[in-house]
C-alpha cells in the first residue's frame, strides 16, 4: 500500500465520521420535534485490486418506529371516534 493509498483511505474514513457527527447532532437538536423521523448513515468499504481504498457513504437512511406508528394511529382512530360519539349525543 503506498503512501498515497493510505492517505486517500483515511480521508474517505475522516469524511464519513464527519458526516455520521453531523446527522448524529442533528438527530440531537431535532429529537423534541414532532414529525422528526432519526436518520442513519450507511457505509461501504472501497477495495480495488483487493487492497483497502477507503469506505464511501451508500446512503442516509431514516428510520421509523413501527410500532410508535401504529401506536399513534390506533389513538388517532379513537381520538376521531370519541368526538364523532360526543357530537352525536350532543
Amino acid at each position: 500500500m503506498s503512501l498515497s493509498t493510505a492517505l486517500n483511505a483515511a480521508v474517505s474514513s475522516l469524511k464519513l465520521i464527519q458526516e455520521g457527527i453531523g446527522i448524529s447532532s442533528n438527530n440531537i437538536a431535532n429529537i423534541s420535534t414532532p414529525g422528526y423521523i432519526k436518520q442513519s448513515v450507511n457505509q461501504t468499504a472501497v477495495v480495488a485490486g483487493g487492497v483497502g481504498q477507503g469506505v464511501e457513504i451508500t446512503s442516509i437512511s431514516a428510520s421509523v418506529d413501527a410500532q410508535l406508528l401504529r401506536s399513534m394511529r390506533d389513538q388517532s382512530s379513537d381520538l376521531g371516534k370519541s368526538i364523532v360519539l360526543e357530537t352525536y349525543f350532543d
